[in-house]
């Protein structure tokens, strides 16, 4: 019984400790606001790169497709 009390009592504990993500951001100061620019903008650069890098290497499909198509309708 005494654990079981002691147990409840930890969790009552717990939950009050509990913090929420922007109240650590918060409490983390000044310094926060630039990390959280700078992980905005290292996303942003990840997508564009990926998105470019994926870009770049289809062309040569399409360029593909296209020749076909237009010597298919005489397009050359």
């Amino acid at each position: 019984m005494i654990r079981f009390l002691q147990a409840a009592g930890a969790a009552a504990i717990s939950e009050e400790t509990r913090m929420g993500l922007w109240t650590l951001f918060v409490k983390g100061g000044w310094l926060m606001w630039p990390l959280l620019v700078l992980g905005g903008v290292t996303i942003f650069i990840f997508v564009e790169r990926f998105l470019a890098i994926r870009r770049a290497s289809v062309p040569c499909m399409i360029g593909f497709w296209k020749s076909c198509m237009g010597a298919a309708s005489g397009g050359f």
